[in-house]
This record gives structure tokens, sequence and C-alpha cells, in this order.
């Protein structure tokens, strides 16, 4: 493999969450990445992107089994926690033209308001909240709705989110369904735009 373990460390590093990375090697020279990482996801979450990227980094038989992943709690960390965007309410109705949505989305004492017309309520729900989003990134509207499904993985229901943005990539995100409908479309939306929402502002969902 022509990329180097240095290479790979620093692409790592810059995932959300991620603190430190080392790259080392096994009998069969794959690599073992030892990674440190703050506690706002789950390491399944930062283990899944990893796992993905050393994929395209040529390891096709990559396994998640390659990746450690050791996260810190830091109790003083409000500052961090002022800039994520968390969900502050959601709303839908039914109205002439379709589904009617409305999503709030909330950093520090900031909320950001979307509203969307859809088909159906899913659809509808993540059109507001890419509003939402777009309105937190000063009404650049980088962001734009491209499709939603519910779909069954190992008999668990998971929405699967696409979002397109101005070049006119193919972001995807995905959330398992808990408590409410909305609720778990908007995760997913979020989901999909996360790394992106880092790219533009500096800051992470």
């Amino acid at each position: 493999m022509s990329t180097s373990w240095r290479d790979l460390e620093n692409v790592i590093l810059r995932i959300p969450d991620v603190q430190g990375a080392q790259v080392l090697t096994d009998d069969e020279e794959n690599p073992k990445i030892h990674v440190l990482a703050n506690s706002e996801r789950a390491p399944r979450h930062i283990v899944r992107e990893i796992t993905a990227l050393v994929r395209s980094f040529g390891w096709a038989n990559a396994d998640p089994d390659w990746v450690t992943v050791v996260q810190v709690h830091e109790d003083d960390d409000s500052s961090f926690s002022a800039t994520r965007l968390t969900i502050a309410g959601f709303s839908v109705g039914h109205v002439a033209e379709g589904i009617s949505a409305t999503c709030r989305l909330r950093r520090s004492d900031l909320v950001y308001q979307g509203t969307a017309l859809g088909p159906t309520i899913p659809a509808a729900m993540s059109m507001a909240t890419i509003g939402s989003v777009n309105q937190a990134l000063a009404d650049l509207g980088q962001l734009r709705f491209n499709g939603v499904n519910m779909i069954l993985s190992g008999g668990t229901e998971v929405f699967l989110v696409t979002v397109a943005e101005a070049g006119e990539e193919i972001l995807s995100g995905s959330a398992v369904v808990r408590d409410t409908l909305e609720d778990s479309v908007i995760r997913a939306t979020l989901d999909a735009v996360n790394r992106r929402f880092l790219v533009y502002t500096g800051r992470k969902l």
C-alpha cells in the first residue's frame, strides 16, 4: 500500500469528535487503528466512519475490529456544547398542497426555524430540517433535500436521508426509528449534513 500510515492518521484526525489517532500494523500488515475521541458520539458511529475511510484508502476487506476507540469525557465542555445544533421542536400539519412541516434547531441561545411543504411527512420534515440548517449557515443555502426512505436493517426500521450540496455531491445520513417518526427523520437529516456543517462553519453538529 503506497499510502503512508501518517497520511491515514492525518485524514482520521479530520473526522468530527476524533482527538488523536495512531495507526500500527498487525502480523499481516493490516492497519490497527487506535483512536482517542470525545464522548459526543457513540463509538460505533466513529468506528463506522473510520472503517469506511480505510476502505476508501484501498483495504476493501477493512474490518471494524481493526479500530479501537477510547473516549474521554470532559465535565466542563459547555463551550463545545453551546456550538451544537440540537432539536428545539417540530410540528406537522395537513394542508391543501400536501404536508406542512416546521423544524426548529437550537444553538446556544439562537433558534433557527425552517418550514417546508412536501408530499409526505418524512419528506416535508427533512426539507424543513435542511431549511433550519441553511439558516444556521447564514442563509447561504448550500444544502437541498434529495430523498428520504425508511428501510429495514436486521428487522430494525431505519430512516435514510440524502442531501445535495451546491457542488451536487450527495450526502447521506441515517437514524434508527425511535420516539417519533419526525424526530427520527430530523436526526437522519442532521447525520447527513454533519461533516459539511463542520466544513462550512468550523463547528460540529
